[in-house]
This record gives structure tokens, sequence and C-alpha cells, in this order.
């Protein structure tokens, strides 16, 4: 019986941090904010698994989710919205630009330097 208990309150208390996310959205909606929703929520919106949505991210029927930090990443309404009225031809959002505070240093070029010669080999050792 308390395990029930126990049960029901968890799930009422989910229930509840829903509702809480809910209104929270719609708030910021109604405050003409495009709020960014987590890739869980856009896959569940769709009823697509997250690698079904990466395998059709790649063939550009879904786009690209948008790095909000490091690790985390997400979708504007704005763009779900267009998701699920339909739109599946996303082959030219490759990636959203990752927000900064400032300019980016540039990328690690060393590879693309072409072959490296080998180093002369110095052994001070005596004979």
């Amino acid at each position: 019986m308390v395990e029930n208990q126990t049960i029901s309150d968890a799930a009422r208390r989910r229930e509840e941090r829903e509702a809480e996310r809910r209104d929270a959205l719609a708030r910021l909606v109604a405050a003409g904010v495009d709020p960014i929703i987590p890739p869980d929520d856009c896959c569940a919106a769709i009823g697509v698994s997250r690698p079904t949505w990466h395998r059709g991210r790649k063939r550009g029927e879904f786009p690209p989710f948008e790095e909000i930090s490091p690790g985390r990443k997400g979708l504007r309404l704005s763009i779900l919205k267009q998701v699920l009225a339909g739109r599946r031809n996303w082959s030219g959002a490759a990636s959203f630009p990752k927000e900064s505070d400032g300019p980016q240093e540039p990328a690690d070029q060393s590879h693309a330097k072409g072959p490296v010669a080998p180093q002369e080999h110095r052994d001070d050792r005596p004979n």
C-alpha cells in the first residue's frame, strides 16, 4: 500500500512539473519570445526517437539542433512549428551558428599542412 502511494505521489509531482513547464512555455510565447525546446521534447512532439531524428537530419529531413552551450542543444519553437507543419527540406540548414560572447579562435589547421618531414635524430650518447 505504501509503495503504491509513493508511486502515485511521484507521478503527481511529475505531472505538476510538466504542467509548470507548459505554463512557463505559454508565458514565453505570449511575451513574443521564441523559446528553445530540448531535443527530447522535439522528438516527442514529432513522434520519433533521437536516432531517427539524427538520421533524418543527415538526409536533410529535419533541422539540426542549435547548440546553446557546450553539451546543451535545442530547437527554437518557430522551427519546430515548421517541422510539424510538414517542412521536410532542411538540406540548406547544415548547422546553426554557435552562440558566443566573442570572436571565435581559428580552428587548428595542423592536419592541413601536408606531410611532415621526419625530424633529424640526434644521439648525444657516447659510443
